[in-house]
């Protein structure tokens, strides 16, 4: 069994007591009797290795996985759809003297809110488009459909997990349509900006919804991804793991189950276990959202492994570390994540 832990690398490699061993000292007995190597690929690029790269975008990939996720919500099929993009609501700040991108995260609006802001977005938007339509399936998930196919063409947007914390000015789209598309990005954001529900977000000290992130008209993986050395039979994923990997597995249609916690009673046994709880979070660079993550992470699935994973994969945006277990090193003592962070920087 293999396992695969996307966000488990901080992005800032100097921090420090950010990951005591008392926080997971499962997973720091792993690490610590094994042997560690550094490689400049994503958690994609990973997760491609596996289960193979699928020929839908990134943004597809997700509704897919909306659907699979919630059942009994009826979001349109693919093909009713036409053209996807993610369009999900975040947060500029001013630091300095640059904008920078920030996902809500807890500040996320209630689904009444965000339907609302959704709606009359639409309204705006189909000036332009008669027939999109900004689809809300969670408060922090949009889409907008219905856009014409050549609007996106050898246009590209930068996915929101690169985006997030960076400058809003290094993560524009560019191509041949990104000025039309940053044209239209100003006006909803001057929409957003004057809306009743932000002016009462900031009455709260809640941050504004100042701006919909777009992304997701690229593969979720770079052309050149190795092709799986071979296919795992069953994954377990958590219970709310990302729903573009959701989508993956059943692109790829490889059998998945959700879980809260590692189920002892059940008779399947995986060969592939994915967990992305940690993720967001060191994407937004929220230490103590992080830490909780990684202490519910150790709780209801490290400590409970029948055995330790053949090998284990702690990745970031655009780097991991694969830790193998070797017999040579049972008698190692325990390794934190946090001197692993600071040893392969």
């Amino acid at each position: 069994m293999e396992l695969i832990l996307p966000g488990a690398l901080w992005p800032n490699p100097n921090a420090t007591a950010f990951a005591p061993i008392e926080s997971h000292p499962t997973l720091a007995r792993w690490l610590g009797k094994s042997v560690r190597t550094p490689h400049a690929r994503s958690y994609q690029e990973i997760v491609a290795e596996r289960i193979g790269a699928p020929a839908h975008t990134t943004a597809e990939l997700r509704w897919r996985g909306e659907a699979l996720d919630r059942a009994g919500t009826n979001l349109p099929s693919l093909a009713e759809s036409g053209t996807i993009l993610c369009a999900d609501p975040v947060h500029l700040y001013l630091a300095r003297d640059h904008l920078v991108v920030t996902e809500l995260g807890e500040t996320a609006p209630q689904q009444e809110e965000a339907e609302r802001l959704a709606t009359e977005l639409t309204a705006l938007i189909r000036t332009e488009w008669p027939q999109a339509t900004l689809v809300v399936v969670t408060p922090t998930r949009w889409y907008l459909t219905g856009i014409p196919s050549d609007a996106c063409a050898n246009t590209t947007f930068t996915p929101l997990a690169e985006a997030s914390s960076r400058p809003y000015a290094e993560v524009l789209p560019h191509g041949a349509h990104a000025r039309a598309w940053l044209r239209r990005m100003n006006e909803w954001q001057v929409f957003l900006a004057n809306h009743p529900i932000n002016r009462a977000r900031e009455q709260q000290g809640l941050p504004p919804i100042n701006a919909l992130w777009l992304w997701g008209n690229h593969s979720v993986t770079p052309p050149n991804s190795a092709k799986p050395r071979s296919q795992p039979l069953h994954v377990f994923v958590n219970d709310d793991a990302d729903p573009i990997l959701l989508g993956w597995l059943a692109a790829q249609r490889i059998p998945f189950t959700c879980h809260r916690t590692w189920p002892a009673a059940s008779a399947c046994r995986p060969d592939l276990v994915i967990l992305d709880a940690l993720a967001e979070a060191a994407r937004r660079l929220d230490w103590h959202a992080w830490q909780r993550a990684l202490s519910n992470v150790e709780t209801h699935w490290f400590s409970r492994f029948p055995r330790p994973p053949r090998a284990i994969h702690l990745a970031a945006t655009r780097a991991s570390i694969t830790a193998t277990p070797v017999w040579w090193r049972r008698f190692a003592k325990p390794l934190s994540l946090e001197l692993l962070n600071r040893c392969c920087a």
